[in-house]
């Protein structure tokens, strides 16, 4: 990751804090995916979003935790049929 990526992923991560501390996570994942789109995983404490921008092989998800911190994560072709 280069410099600009994380200046980026620090200042999406503050944005995640803030809004989660003023309305509240699924309030915030609704507003910015849809009210839809996202899912709460209960065994890894994670709610999951699918990143429909995503072109390659398989499928990425954006996966965040309560603290507003996230990461992507990819899933094979073979583990998405």
């Amino acid at each position: 990751m280069n410099r600009s990526e994380r200046r980026q992923r620090q200042r999406i991560t503050r944005q995640l804090q803030q809004a989660i501390a003023s309305n509240g996570i699924e309030s915030m994942l609704s507003r910015l995916f849809g009210a839809t789109e996202w899912r709460y995983d209960e065994q890894e404490k994670l709610w999951i979003v699918p990143d429909i921008k995503y072109r390659g092989a398989g499928r990425e998800f954006y996966c965040v935790r309560a603290d507003g911190s996230w990461f992507k994560a990819r899933l094979s072709q073979e583990h998405t049929q």
